[in-house]
This record gives structure tokens, C-alpha cells and sequence, in this order.
């Protein structure tokens, strides 16, 4: 076994599952992976990798014996660019970040560029780790998995403007060892124990963690808090799946109500948790929040899908925030072929080439976005090829003095997958 002591793929996997959208390659929510996290946990040691998939089922995620797995202790919502440098700043755990894309993200240096007004934002986002940041400049350091990309531990720098533009979901793992034990008791439900958690540290609001666990330890249920000085911001509150409909949102609302001491409660609900991503458990958001008198109002924070606040002249019923983005997940060439689009829109070229691009850049979007959510044909995949061709033989013809060696290795992967079809073709015919 190769000992592969960071399993991304086993836990991107793993969240697919947990989604319901495995085995197609469609991306999936921080939050799922921090859940997953916390219940199961990651192999300490894995041989699983997916390598260069292109159009294809994934496998499904191994199956590992709980002594193989390591849990974590709970995680944090981080909900804005401060937050994330308090976290970065004082623990040494990264922050997970769910981000839209500009074009300087073809930028194979990992130099990310500040927003400006009028910057064109690819339709698809992506995932990063922050673990760094530099007050002096104002930016943080990160770590992306694209190959050939960033620095020789592929990390990048990010101004902070950057993530008040771009940012949509946010967290960071704690240790079991990090987290203080206020109260321990037996459940009313049968065969359970409560147990109530707090996680301090320096320049970040006290957060409590109230679980329920099984016979066997395993978390079942649980919720977590922030407190945020006369107000508690309820940021998670989960059941898996077979423990459902039993009294576990019941039980963890009443744990809450214990310790808000005349606060006001408020609760953030994130974007996997949505209608159109987790229609089976939508209808508990607003009966939990009937239960601590929340009502929801039009979210203000990119990080809310839902939001909602006792005292609130709001509605019953959750209300999706204006912004609505799609799962995280890119890859570099897709967002090399937003880049060279967005340099050609913009170009000075006669009308009858533009609008011939256009409709070539159109027909090779909705192919992208099948490719991430369903997967192409053989003849959608050739045809997508060929559109890559021609947009990669445009830009070195309008633009030959734009560096482009990842262009270049790009182009030449893509013609020699067009090669090994055409000669895949050949033999079916003989």
C-alpha cells in the first residue's frame, strides 16, 4: 500500500456518495467533506487515487475498519475574510475555502490578481486550502491540487480582497484534544449520551459543540454554535441519515435553548444544505426553526444560503440568498479555456470572425458544463476536443506574444487523445 497521507480523492469519493451524485465527476461542498470528517473520518493511510479521469464513472470510495479511520473534533464556519486570518493566524489547522474564478487563475505562477470592476467570473468555482498569510501585504498563502501549477508545492497568494469578492463557504478542522468538555449526561432517547463541547481561541468568537453519540461513541447528531456576544449563531446542525426522524434535531434544539441564557438565536444554513442540493431535508430547516422561533430573511452574507433570526418579521420558510453557486470543482484547463476566451471576446477582431467565436465559445460551455455533471458521449467528447483545438490555434494567432507552456501541454495531450480516437476508430472499422 502506498502510504498517501493526504487522501483527497478518497474523501472528494466519499462526499460524492454522501451526496447522492457518485459516480459522476460533478464536484462536491466543503461542508459535506467536514462532515464526513467528523463522522467517519479519513484513512490514516490509503492507495486509493483517481489519476487523470476524463468523461468516466468514478470508482467508489474503499471501505476502511473504524481503527483505520481518524475523526476530527468538530470544525468551524468561517464566514468572513477576518475570521480566516484569525484562524490562520493562530492555530496551525488551514482554512477551506470555496471560491468563484477569475481569469487570472490561468496564471500558471499562482498570482492571483485583485478584483477590479467589470473582471469576468468563470460560471464554475473551486476549492483551496489557505495556510498562510502575510499581514504586510495583505494575502494569503494557498494550496491547490492542480498539477504544474503554483510553486514546487503548488501554493499560490491571494489578496484578502480577493476572498471578500470571490469567497462562498469557509472552515476549519479542530482536534478532539482542542476542545474542553462542559457536561456529559444520558439522553431521553434511548441508548445515547449528551455531551456538550467548547473551542476557544484568541481573536475568534467561543464556539460550542453539543453531540449525541451511540452506544458505540459514534456521533449521531450534532450542532454547533458560535457565540457572538448576545447573539448565537446556530452555523450547523446535522443528523445522519439513519438516525433521522428519532428526536435528534428535537433533542440538540432543547441542548441549544440550555445554553443561550437570554441570547438571541440566529441560524446560518449552508449552501449543500439547499433545496435543490438536499431536497430530502429541507422541510426539518424551517420546522427547527419554527421550534426556537427563527424566521428567515434574504441573505446578506455570500456565506448564507439561508438565513434566518428570532425576532425577525420575516418568513417561515427558508429564503435562498440572491447568489447561487454551483459545487466547487474545476480543472486547470477549463479554466486556461475561460482565459483565452475572455482575451478573444474582448479582442478587436472584425465582426464576422467575433460572432462566429461566440457561438463556437457557447456550444464549448455547454459542453463543459456536461462534462462536470454528466459526463460527454464519445462523439460530444471529439467534438469537444476540437473545439479546444481550434480556441487554443486562435489565441496563439491573435495573441502570439501571451506566454502559454501549459497551453502548449494542454494542446498536445488534446491532440494526442484526438489521435488515439481517430485510431480507435480505424480498428472498429477494419
Amino acid at each position: 500500500m502506498n502510504d498517501n497521507l493526504n487522501p483527497g480523492d478518497y474523501l472528494y469519493v466519499r462526499a460524492l456518495e454522501w451526496e447522492g451524485t457518485w459516480p459522476k465527476d460533478v464536484g462536491s461542498w466543503g461542508r459535506t467533506i467536514s462532515r464526513i470528517l467528523v463522522a467517519e473520518g479519513t484513512p490514516t493511510a490509503t492507495d486509493f487515487a483517481l489519476g487523470e479521469k476524463v468523461d468516466e464513472d468514478l470508482p467508489p470510495a474503499p471501505r476502511y475498519p473504524r481503527g483505520r479511520l481518524k475523526t476530527v473534533g468538530g470544525f468551524i464556519a468561517i464566514t468572513s475574510t477576518s475570521e480566516a486570518v484569525s484562524i490562520v493566524d493562530s492555530t496551525e489547522q488551514p482554512v477551506s475555502v470555496s471560491i468563484e474564478l477569475t481569469d487570472s487563475w490561468a496564471d500558471p505562477s499562482g498570482e492571483i490578481q485583485r478584483p477590479f470592476e467589470g473582471q469576468r467570473v468563470f460560471d464554475q468555482t473551486h476549492a483551496v486550502s489557505l495556510d498562510g498569510y502575510d499581514a504586510l501585504l495583505d494575502r494569503f498563502r494557498f494550496h491547490n491540487w492542480w498539477a504544474n501549477w503554483g510553486d514546487a508545492e503548488q501554493r499560490g497568494w491571494m489578496p484578502s480582497a480577493y476572498l471578500d469578492a470571490y469567497a462562498f463557504e469557509g472552515s476549519a478542522i479542530f482536534s478532539p484534544s482542542q476542545l474542553q468538555l462542559l457536561t456529559t449526561q444520558t439522553s431521553s432517547l434511548k441508548g445515547m449520551q449528551e455531551e456538550v463541547f467548547v473551542f476557544d481561541i484568541p481573536h475568534f468568537p467561543r464556539v460550542f459543540l453539543f453531540e449525541i453519540r451511540n452506544e458505540q461513541s459514534d456521533k449521531v447528531a450534532w450542532c454547533y454554535v458560535k457565540d457572538l456576544g448576545g447573539r448565537m449563531l446556530i452555523y450547523e446542525l446535522f443528523v445522519l441519515p439513519s438516525f433521522r426522524r428519532q428526536g435528534h434535531a428535537s433533542r440538540l434544539v432543547d441542548m441549544i435553548r440550555g445554553y443561550a441564557l437570554g441570547a438571541k438565536l440566529a441560524i446560518s444554513v449552508p449552501y449543500s444544505d439547499s433545496k435543490e442540493s438536499a431536497p430530502e431535508t429541507f422541510p426539518a430547516i424551517a420546522r427547527i426553526a419554527a421550534q426556537l422561533g427563527i424566521q428567515f430573511e434574504t441573505p446578506q452574507s455570500r456565506y448564507d444560503c439561508y438565513f434566518g433570526i428570532q425576532g425577525a418579521k420575516g418568513s417561515e420558510s427558508p429564503v435562498h440568498n440572491n447568489f447561487a453557486p454551483t459545487r466547487p470543482k474545476v480543472a486547470l484547463c477549463d479554466v486556461q479555456s475561460f482565459a483565452v476566451e475572455s482575451r478573444l471576446i474582448d479582442s478587436t477582431s472584425e465582426p464576422p470572425v467575433r460572432s462566429n467565436l461566440e457561438q463556437l465559445n457557447r456550444r464549448r460551455f455547454e459542453l463543459i458544463q456536461k462534462k462536470n455533471r454528466a459526463g460527454l458521449t464519445r462523439d460530444e467528447f471529439q467534438e469537444f476536443t476540437s473545439l479546444q483545438l481550434e480556441v487554443f490555434d486562435r489565441i496563439r494567432r491573435s495573441s502570439p506574444d501571451l506566454p502559454s507552456p501549459q497551453l502548449d501541454e494542454i494542446q498536445r495531450l488534446l491532440e494526442e487523445k484526438a489521435g488515439s480516437d481517430d485510431e480507435t476508430k480505424r480498428e472498429g472499422e477494419q
